[in-house]
């Protein structure tokens, strides 16, 4: 019986890691799939087969939860493919950067089940709410730990610009977060209009490039 054979990544003389682009992608790309199958599945099949067993507070509650959280789920992954598709070199920082990233946003799932079933608690909007404005900052520590080693001056700009809209976003996730402990819907509010606005601009500034 054979002996399965693990490749491991090796650090470059670069600095980098000789693992290809593909591989960072693929394994980010699956997390979010496995994200959003995890929040659809959270959403209970209506009791009943009238209409009244989805116009009902709380199965609706718990539909905008998922709704905000596809939008946000959405705006990072866009935000995440563009980022590696300026990557060059994979090198340790990246991959940590990264990690944590994905780590913020599994949690995703587990607060919006939580908010959505609670909408009225401050508890579950403050830590929805939390997890959104820190899974920003991640990722802008992988955005700039990507910039650094982009060779292209204009492009390396380009993406120092996007990327200090992120602290921005940062800032107005907590303040709305802080917000939540008064009233908990600020909290879901916020980020699906933080992560519409986001996706718009992202999409606006693709067409600008064409």
């Amino acid at each position: 019986m054979g002996h399965a054979i693990t490749t491991v990544p090796t650090f470059a003389k670069t600095g980098g890691i000789k693992m290809s682009k593909s591989r960072l992608e693929s394994f980010s790309d699956d997390l979010f799939s496995i994200i959003i199958t995890i929040m659809v599945l959270q959403l209970t099949i209506p009791a009943t087969k009238d209409w009244s067993a989805i116009f009902n507070s709380q199965w609706l509650s718990a539909l905008f939860a998922y709704t905000v959280s596809f939008v946000l789920i959405t705006s990072f992954w866009v935000s995440h493919q563009n980022i590696v598709a300026n990557l060059d070199t994979i090198t340790p920082s990246i991959l940590w950067a990264n990690s944590v990233f994905l780590f913020l946003t599994s949690l995703v799932p587990i607060f919006t089940a939580w908010f959505g079933q609670f909408p009225d608690s401050s508890a579950a909007a403050i830590a929805y709410g939390t997890d959104y404005t820190l899974s920003i900052l991640a990722l802008y520590f992988v955005a700039g730990a990507t910039v650094n080693k982009i060779n292209d001056p204009k492009q390396r700009e380009r993406l120092h610009h996007v990327n200090r809209g992120r602290l921005t976003l940062v800032g107005f996730g907590a303040a709305t977060t802080a917000l939540g402990a008064i009233w908990p819907p600020i909290a879901g509010i916020a980020v699906f209009t933080i992560s519409s606005v986001w996706i718009a601009r992202t999409i606006v500034i693709s067409k600008r490039r064409r």
